[in-house]
C-alpha cells in the first residue's frame, strides 16, 4: 500500500481500500495494485456491491458539502450518489442499486441534520432514523452560546433561538473559547488551534502543538491550551509563535 490504509472491503475476488486521499484495489490472491480514484477528501466509509465501490467524503470549507461517490470495480467514471451531505461517515450498498448511509452521526451534528438515510437507485432519499445528536464543549459571551458539535462550531442566542453555523474545523473539536471578536478552538488530531469571527467565516490557523489536546482558554490577547499529559502552551490571538508556558505538569 502506498499510504496508510483507513478502510477496507472485499467482494471475495478483489480487496478495495482507501488511504488518506485515494481508492485502491488488488486481487484477493495478490497481484498488481490499481488506483480507481484519487484526490479524494475521504472520510472512512467504504462499501462494494456486484458492480461498484462507494465511499464517503467529508465536507469542505462550506456546510453541507459532504458527498458519497462510487466508481465501477474495474475503474472508470466517478459518479456522485449523494451530494450536499452534512458529514457522511458510513455507507452500505444494498440491493437494487439502493444505498443506506449515516450522515452527521459520528460528528454529533444537530438532530435536524443527523440521521440514517436510504437513497434509492432513482435518487430519492428517505429518512430511516432522525434525531441523532450528541454533546460537545461550549463557550458563552454576552449574547450567544457557542457550541462545538464534532467538526462544527455553531452559535445559539442566549435569549433562545435557532442555531447558526459559525465555522467548520479540520477535525473533532476538544475545547472552545471566545473573546470580543472571535471564537477559538483546539482540534483533537494534532492539538491545532484555530479561530473564526463570532459572526461566522473561514477558520484561521494559529498554531499546533502536535499532540493530544485537552482544555483551552482565551485571556488578554493569548490562547492557552493543555497538550499531552504535561504541557501548557500559548499562542497570540493574532497568530505567531507557539510558546510553552509550563511543562512537567
Amino acid at each position: 500500500a502506498p499510504d496508510f490504509p483507513t478502510a477496507l472491503v472485499t467482494d471475495g475476488t478483489t480487496v478495495f481500500w482507501t488511504d488518506s486521499a485515494a481508492l485502491h484495489g488488488v486481487p484477493l490472491a495478490g497481484g498488481a495494485m490499481s488506483t480507481l480514484a484519487s484526490g479524494l477528501p475521504l472520510s472512512g466509509g467504504l462499501s462494494v456491491d456486484t458492480t461498484r465501490v462507494a465511499w464517503t467524503e467529508r465536507p469542505g470549507g462550506t456546510a453541507f458539502s459532504g458527498a458519497i461517490r462510487a466508481v465501477p470495480k474495474s475503474g472508470g467514471t466517478v459518479a456522485t450518489l449523494v451530494a450536499n451531505a452534512a458529514s457522511p461517515r458510513a455507507v452500505a450498498l444494498i440491493s437494487n442499486g439502493d444505498l443506506i448511509y449515516a450522515d452527521g452521526v459520528i460528528d454529533f451534528l444537530p438532530a435536524s441534520v443527523s440521521g440514517i438515510y436510504r437513497r434509492s437507485a432513482a435518487g430519492s432519499v428517505t429518512t430511516l432514523v432522525s434525531g441523532v445528536a450528541g454533546p460537545g464543549p461550549i463557550a458563552v459571551d454576552g449574547t450567544h452560546v457557542y457550541v462545538s458539535e464534532g467538526w462544527w462550531i455553531k452559535r445559539v442566542p442566549r435569549s433562545v433561538g435557532a442555531a447558526s453555523l459559525v465555522s467548520l474545523a479540520n477535525f473533532y473539536v476538544t475545547s472552545i473559547g471566545v473573546d470580543s471578536t472571535h471564537v477559538y478552538w483546539v482540534e483533537e488530531d494534532f492539538g491545532t488551534v484555530r479561530k473564526a469571527p463570532l459572526t461566522g467565516g473561514a477558520p484561521t490557523l494559529l498554531g499546533s502543538g502536535n499532540g493530544r489536546p485537552f482544555d483551552l482558554r482565551v485571556s488578554d490577547g493569548s490562547v492557552y491550551w493543555l497538550l499531552g499529559l504535561d504541557s501548557l502552551l500559548r499562542v497570540p490571538t493574532a497568530g505567531g509563535t507557539v510558546a510553552t508556558v509550563a511543562g512537567s505538569l
